[in-house]
């Protein structure tokens, strides 16, 4: 499963106390240690995740629209802690616009991210140019992190929207439950959220990547439409 190869960074599950420091739980230790590297997943802003010289860090941005749409649908189906989501897309997209959601609004995430630009550790991938260029994508990924000897045409194959759809239970989250009938892999589209909210929900949008994406250096200011 996903969750293996790489496991929630901000999940207490994936930690063991040790002599009074954090390390990686047992089952994650083994997961690290058959194949070589460690891989972690995780949602935290870039000015709180630990640092290190030889790590390498991929940030993976989507459209604020489609982004907002996919978390809506997202934690409207997510049963338990943290969903049960019951509002509108405008009133999710207010609140997610206020930082009220779980890993703070979309634009202050990127912003946070956006100081990393000039980092070489640091690789900026867009949503939008993994469904357009997936074989493209994969060879900066693999040369960021050191791999040499990768076809990038054969793991696009497998790891595409429709490959990864086709098998689900390999990639969706197990650490949570979900409304019957609902599909984690729900259409992977690019361009939805253009559509999908009021003016209401566009306008707190716009005012949330206004107050932090225009504000920016230009020397940090990452290429968005926004």
């Amino acid at each position: 499963h996903a969750s293996e190869i790489t496991p929630f960074f901000d999940v207490q599950s994936s930690w063991q106390e040790i002599d009074n420091r954090l390390e990686p739980a047992a089952n994650i230790q083994n997961f690290f240690q058959k194949r070589g590297r460690r891989a972690w997943n995780t949602h935290m802003l870039w000015s709180l995740i630990p640092k290190s010289s030889v790590a390498k860090y991929i940030y993976l941005i989507r459209d604020q629209r489609d982004a907002v749409l996919s978390f809506w649908y997202h934690l409207r189906n997510q049963r338990g802690a943290g969903g049960d989501y019951q509002g509108t897309a405008d009133e999710f997209a207010i609140e997610a616009s206020r930082g009220k959601l779980p890993y703070s609004s979309w634009a202050r995430h990127v912003a946070d991210w956006s100081k990393a630009i000039s980092d070489e550790r640091v690789l900026f991938i867009r949503y939008e140019n993994l469904k357009s260029d997936l074989s493209g994508c994969i060879h900066k990924i693999a040369n960021h992190i050191g791999v040499t000897t990768v076809d990038p045409n054969i793991v696009a194959k497998y790891t595409s929207f429709e490959a990864m759809r086709a098998d689900c239970s390999r990639y969706e989250p197990i650490s949570v439950n979900w409304e019957s009938g609902f599909q984690f892999f729900r259409r992977g589209r690019t361009g939805d959220g253009a559509t999908a909210f009021s003016s209401t929900g566009n306008e707190a949008l716009q005012a949330d990547a206004t107050k932090y994406l225009s504000q920016l250096p230009e020397s940090t200011r990452l290429d968005l439409d926004v």
